[in-house]
């Protein structure tokens, strides 16, 4: 019952039995790439800010920006909407890719 609500939250669960009464178990979170087109990321200030701020949402999240083709690439656990608010919050405008 507990691993069917955690698969259907999409994440996977390592269970292990340390016991006859005692269970320890843990979330992984998997990794996912996200894709916006920022039309109003124009420079390297701006990439700064969005890096900022969506680190601050998740500090593992692996940032990449291309200021000519506004692309920016978010890789990390944190859920898109959650992920697009961030840029928004910062000051800017995102598009989901794909």
């Amino acid at each position: 019952m507990i691993s069917g609500a955690v698969a259907a939250a999409g994440s996977r669960l390592d269970l292990a039995i340390t016991g006859r009464l005692i269970v320890e178990f843990s979330f992984i979170q998997e990794s996912q790439m996200l894709e916006f087109t920022v039309e109003d990321m124009t420079c390297g200030h701006c990439v700064a800010t969005l890096t900022k701020a969506l680190q601050q949402l998740d500090a593992g999240a692996r940032i990449e920006a291309d200021v000519q083709t506004h692309l920016l690439r978010v890789t990390g656990t944190a859920a898109a909407s959650a992920v697009e608010q961030a840029i928004r919050a910062a000051g800017y405008t995102p598009q989901a890719r794909g």
